[in-house]
């Protein structure tokens, strides 16, 4: 809630209070989104087609969603459409760069930390 209808909904109930009457706010749990509400509309372009609809005029490689209806579709030769050939080395890799990040946060935070001891101790 905004600040204007939370204030807006503290004076109701302050004004319930002062006539006597018991006020109780009751929060409703988030429910999941049910089925078609998360494709969002475009602003009704040429059909006014949902997003990610493809048409019967569209093909796979997505030349007829320019403008359309906002979804671009991945011809299946381009990237990630096939496994890497060093599969194993690509994941060495990932792993040593995880490392390498982990240390160096480790060490930022130590720096941190003796940076701020140190100002301690001299102030």
């Amino acid at each position: 809630m905004t600040n204007k209808s939370l204030d807006n909904l503290l004076e109701i109930s302050n004004s319930l209070a002062a006539e006597g009457k018991q006020v109780s706010v009751k929060v409703l749990r988030p429910r999941k989104m049910r089925q078609g509400e998360g494709l969002s509309r475009d602003q009704q372009h040429g059909k006014g087609a949902a997003k990610g609809n493809l048409g019967g005029l569209d093909s796979i490689s997505g030349a007829g969603q320019a403008v359309g209806s906002g979804m671009h579709c991945r011809p299946i030769n381009s990237m990630g459409g096939s496994m890497v050939r060093n599969l194993g080395q690509v994941q060495s890799n990932y792993e040593k760069q995880i490392r390498a990040d982990r240390k160096a946060a480790a060490q930022d935070r130590i720096a941190e930390k003796l940076d701020s001891l140190l100002e301690d101790i001299r102030g």
